[in-house]
């Protein structure tokens, strides 16, 4: 049996209505992720807000990573206030050494940042 953790614990729950879309083309960004050595390059739809990168991790093809989202400032002026979390996972391309494409992107609420550090 697991040891309970010390309360309170924290949950990050999602149940709000999810989007799918295909993506790819001239509409992408890549970003470099250091991970274990190697310079991985993680390639995600150009709209999606900045973020910095706090965990990354690996198994098998996918590519785990958590960050959070950074203050954002349009060409109007306004400023999108980041600082909730982002939780990303990626697949190996098939053809590119070292490339990840994200194909699940999740905002996680500023609360559940304490536990990942970084």
């Amino acid at each position: 049996m697991p040891t309970q953790p010390p309360l309170p614990y924290w949950i990050d729950d999602l149940r709000e209505k999810h989007e799918c879309y295909p993506y790819g083309g001239t509409d992408v960004r890549t970003i470099a992720v250091p991970h274990f050595g190697r310079n991985l390059r993680v390639v995600l739809p150009d709209h999606l807000p900045p973020f910095g990168i706090r965990v990354v991790g690996s198994a098998g093809n996918l590519l785990f990573l958590i960050g959070e989202q950074l203050d954002e400032k349009e060409e109007d002026r306004v400023v999108h206030e980041g600082g909730d979390g982002v939780l990303m996972v990626a697949r190996k391309d098939r053809d590119q050494e070292d490339a990840y494409w994200v194909f699940i992107w999740h905002r996680l609420h500023t609360d559940a940042l304490q536990f990942v550090g970084g």
